[in-house]
């Protein structure tokens, strides 16, 4: 323990390091147990605090913020199945590696997969930009999630640009189109 007497006042106080940061406080009429008590306490805040549990020592698998993203989808999102299977997605393609280590290649992994396949009702379409984008958008939140709970420092998504949307080409109605549609208008 690290904990003193001061010479001049006569208070017990701790003084130690952590992380390269110094942490010293004298407390007035503590007895020498109750200052060794609360630097325990003070250290241990420390790393509840989260400045140990992001480090690279401590990795947290994919896994968890998986899990952890789940259950806030559930709480939070009306679309929550949805942005579940997103996120599940992803992780089959990246396996269960340490979050932390989830790279920018990683993401552009899943943007491939997608790209490449097509949607399940019509067979000659690819799945969407848009739709990639707007999938990718949850699974920029299951990281910021994680970020926000101190689990990993840098969300991989940060540097991800989206997917260019091309805009349709304009299509004007037929001649028989809009009596058709003129006369829906009618009725």
């Amino acid at each position: 323990m690290s904990v003193s007497k001061d010479k001049n006042t006569g208070n017990w106080g701790y003084n130690f390091m952590h992380k390269g940061v110094r942490y010293h406080r004298n407390f007035k009429d503590f007895s020498k147990e109750k200052v060794e008590e609360l630097e325990s306490i003070a250290k241990s805040e420390l790393i509840k605090n989260n400045y140990d549990i992001a480090s690279e020592n401590q990795p947290n698998a994919l896994s968890e913020i998986v899990a952890d993203y789940e259950e806030y989808a559930k709480n939070n999102l009306t679309r929550a199945n949805e942005a579940i299977d997103h996120v599940k997605t992803f992780y089959r393609i990246v396996g269960n590696k340490p979050a932390n280590q989830v790279s920018l290649s990683d993401l552009q992994k899943y943007i491939s997969y997608r790209k490449n396949q097509k949607i399940k009702n019509n067979k000659n379409k690819y799945v969407s930009n848009a739709s990639i984008n707007r999938e990718m958008d949850d699974i920029r939140r299951c990281f910021s999630i994680a970020k926000i709970n101190k689990k990993i420092k840098v969300n991989p998504c940060d540097d991800l640009i989206d997917l260019r949307i091309e805009n349709p080409t304009k299509r004007y109605l037929t001649k028989e189109e809009k009596k058709s549609f003129l006369n829906m208008q009618t009725r």
